[in-house]
């Protein structure tokens, strides 16, 4: 298993560079058998730059981010297995700390080949993270808390007490009272994240481009089928957001005609371009800043450029042209280019001859902006289309996740 090597060499590492290091809350069949969505790896600051270059050196790195104490990495091992390491260097809400590092390090207990929390830090780590935004406790975890609490519940009324300033009682607000003294760290929090907002997007995005019948559809049905994952989380839109214009004509079915409908007037259209473009940007502004997600599309905005007609706008284009520049760019267009003749006879919606026109017209769009496409030959086999498109977007989200974390090395 390639998840098992991956974090023996993770640890062996660590050991030989005689870093401390604990692994936070699922440890118990690790590293034989991986159970957990993550592996949490608490460790000191000075320290988690030396890890964080050691992954970056050995490991195929496809998404990272920055948030509350937290290098999230995410490594792309193979199509069957990815993991994703949260580097945690301060437990924090808010950015008031709840569990110093140095104490959890100082106190950890020898497991396997890896470290674990005494069992009084434990109890916290399972419960505070959910407790803070919940209000409760996560139910998977109770039974393992109960047992904590029964076998040390002299340290865990201690610990609860420094925590939420009494034994027993907790709550979000008992918890800013009793650490008000460290307000001014919430305040340097709060411009970090206002920072991190402007400056990160949602989520890195990638889109699909071809016409109807190159296989986009089957294309990204089979990644879904395989769960391929690039990141902790993906998601799959078509075309755009809808925060303005919300799907209508439901129960219309699938449309066989893309072309039938004449064009719309130039400022009908222009103000429908100029909506598309406000909606990618409520999308980037709206959504949680996590650079560890990627949104995937089944068409982009630059599709109104290359086929107008199936969007009823004018073939000049000038609207669109103007105002897809204005929209948050994807790291990669994924273009795929088959056989006219091939797409024909998968999906005849339009003539032939406007086909072989819509399959230049990509190509002619992919070369003029090398950079940001990639050609994918879509007369494969479907198997060899995955392969090549996952090759595709493991080399250019490695190189995006690359630069991020130089940035974050560079500002560390």
């Amino acid at each position: 298993m390639k998840r098992t090597e991956c974090l023996r060499s993770v640890f062996s590492f660590l050991r030989s560079s005689s870093i401390p290091f604990l692994v936070l809350r699922t440890y118990e069949s690790l590293p034989e058998k991986f159970e957990g969505g993550d592996v949490d790896l608490v460790i000191q600051k000075e320290d988690a730059k030396l890890l964080i270059s050691f992954l970056k050196e050995h490991y195929i790195i496809t998404a990272v981010s920055l948030h509350l104490g937290t290098v999230n990495v995410f490594i792309f091992l193979s199509k069957e297995e990815q993991l994703q390491i949260d580097v945690m260097f301060s437990l924090n809400y808010n950015g008031i700390p709840y569990l110093e590092v140095s104490e959890l390090l100082s106190d950890r207990v020898e497991h396997n080949e890896l470290y674990k929390p005494a069992p009084w830090h434990e109890y916290f780590a399972l419960l505070l993270p959910h407790f803070f935004y919940t209000g409760e406790e996560k139910e998977k975890y109770q039974e393992r808390m109960l047992s904590l609490l029964k076998s040390h519940p002299t340290q865990i009324g201690a610990l609860h007490k420094n925590i939420f300033g009494h034994e027993k009682k907790r709550s979000v607000s008992r918890f800013y009272w009793a650490n008000r003294k460290k307000s001014a760290l919430m305040s340097q929090h709060y411009s970090l994240e206002l920072y991190k907002y402007i400056r990160q997007p949602y989520s890195r995005t990638v889109a699909f481009l071809g016409p109807d019948g190159a296989g986009k559809s089957t294309l990204l049905q089979k990644i879904k089928d395989l769960n391929i994952l690039f990141a902790k989380l993906i998601t799959f839109t078509h075309l755009k957001p809808q925060y303005l214009l919300k799907k209508r004509n439901q129960n219309r079915g699938i449309v066989t005609e893309p072309h039938a409908e004449e064009p719309r007037n130039t400022w009908t259209a222009s103000l429908k371009m100029i909506v598309y473009v406000q909606e990618y940007w409520i999308e980037y502004f709206l959504k949680p800043k996590r650079l560890s997600n990627i949104k995937i599309y089944d068409r982009y905005m630059h599709d109104t450029i290359i086929d107008p007609r199936r969007y009823r706008l004018t073939e000049k284009g000038l609207a669109q042209r103007f105002l897809s520049r204005l929209a948050p760019q994807p790291i990669v267009f994924i273009v795929l280019d088959a056989d006219p003749d091939i797409i024909q006879a998968r999906k005849a919606e339009v003539s032939l001859e406007a086909t072989r026109k819509q399959c230049q017209s990509y190509l002619d769009f992919a070369k003029q902006n090398p950079e940001q496409c990639a050609i994918i030959n879509a007369n494969q086999s479907a198997d060899d289309v995955v392969d090549d498109v996952v090759n595709v977007m493991v080399e250019r989200l490695s190189q995006n996740a690359n630069e991020q974390l130089e940035e974050i090395l560079k500002n560390w």
